[in-house]
């Protein structure tokens, strides 16, 4: 089931960023800010009570674009199409706030990330040089809402 997250899944949130990220984390304190006072959503992928994924979307006053600034899915819970579940209603709730297109940064050697969002129509649009904080590559991806 995907659902908006709330306060109380702070420590869940928390625990994925760092189960799932090595670099470039969202901190306690930025999740925090994200579920009360951002221009943003974040959705969760819950099974038995139990969190498998999340996906923050944010919002730009005055632009039309959403941006998918992150999504995370439990190391048990991959490939079991959570990541793909989070991309789509993460499309929908996008296109519910009026977004004609949602857009993504990916690290180049998140090779199963890069495929799944292919599959699901996205282009790239922008290479992005030493773009994270380790200094790897990244690449812009977006997908035009018909």
């Amino acid at each position: 089931m995907i659902r908006q997250a709330t306060l109380s899944d702070l420590d869940c949130l928390i625990f994925l960023e760092h189960s799932c990220f090595n670099s470039d984390r969202l901190s306690h304190r930025q999740l925090r800010y994200m579920l009360t006072q951002a221009n943003g959503q974040i959705l969760v992928a819950e099974q038995s009570g139990a969190i498998l994924g999340y996906g923050l979307l944010l919002f730009k006053k005055n632009s039309s674009i959403s941006r998918l600034y992150s999504i995370a899915v439990a190391s048990t819970a991959r490939r079991k199409r959570i990541g793909e579940a989070l991309v789509r209603e993460s499309e929908i709730f996008a296109q519910t706030r009026g977004s004609t297109a949602l857009r993504l940064e990916i690290r180049v050697d998140n090779h199963a990330s890069l495929r799944l969002f292919h599959q699901l129509g996205y282009k790239k649009i922008k290479e992005l040089r030493g773009y994270y904080e380790d200094g790897t590559d990244g690449v812009r991806l977006e997908k035009q809402f018909k």
